[in-house]
């Protein structure tokens, strides 16, 4: 769902980049957990979000074809934007990535 989110930013090449991110560390590779270190662009992208922004991007992330596929509503994707945004001020503010830790 990141993915949709970086392509509802315009930000095709952060896409990418987050369709192609490997596990940084795994207890087992096959049934996870995996923990993502990722991409400092879509950290900043999410720090630097103006307000005005936010219902904007939240509709167009809740319309991309994973995000759609598991049910994102563009109200859901507005609480989930401004959680991460908050992250995203704190890591970049004490220069730390952003992490994402995924389990079955």
């Amino acid at each position: 769902m990141l993915e949709d989110l970086a392509v509802a930013m315009g930000r095709e090449q952060l896409a990418q980049a987050i369709q192609e991110l490997d596990p940084s560390c795994f207890d087992d590779e096959a049934q996870g957990p995996w923990i993502y270190v990722l991409p400092v662009a879509l950290r900043d992208a999410l720090a630097t979000l103006a307000p005005q922004e936010v219902g904007k991007l939240a509709k167009a992330w809740s319309a991309g074809e994973e995000a759609g596929a598991r049910g994102l509503t563009p109200l859901v994707a507005e609480g989930l934007l401004h959680a991460l945004q908050a992250l995203a001020v704190r890591a970049r503010g004490e220069g730390l990535p952003m992490l994402l830790w995924m389990s079955l």
